[in-house]
């Protein structure tokens, strides 16, 4: 994911559609840890694993706030995502200005096709695990409380 397309998921997403139209959204929200620690400004993006869901429900997406909880948002700030199944994504920008930013990950969490996290969207609970990834401590310490 470029730093262009991870400034859009922080910044863009909260502006992103205003309309009610289309498929029943779950509310989901989650925790990302990284190193064992709450993580802030950790994009965290999910990949509908069915091709027939098209357009926004295909690929809901959100941000850690400073506790490490993350809201999905498919249409709206924290709005939620359609049911099914999704591979996650997670990259974790240096920076909060897309040109100087790099991924402080080195991209270990970015490619939804080779992602091993998997989360099932269902009429039930709205919480999904806790995600654990690993970075480098000396790069973490920054934004990690």
């Amino acid at each position: 994911m470029t730093a262009r397309a991870i400034f859009a998921v922080l910044v863009l997403v909260p502006l992103a559609g205003c309309g009610k139209e289309g498929p029943a959204l779950r509310p989901m929200r989650g925790t990302v840890r990284v190193n064992g620690r709450p993580a802030e400004r950790v994009a965290v993006s999910f990949f509908h694993t069915d091709p027939s869901v098209k357009g926004n429900a295909a690929h809901p997406c959100a941000a850690t706030d400073e506790n490490g909880i993350f809201k999905l948002s498919t249409n709206a700030d924290g709005d939620g995502a359609v049911e099914g199944e999704y591979t996650v994504t997670f990259t974790w920008q240096s920076d909060p200005d897309p040109e100087r930013a790099r991924d402080l990950f080195g991209g270990a969490y970015s490619d939804p096709k080779k992602t091993t996290f998997r989360v099932k969207v269902g009429a039930g609970a709205t919480d999904v695990p806790v995600f654990e990834l690993t970075a480098d401590p000396a790069q973490a310490k920054k934004f990690v409380k």
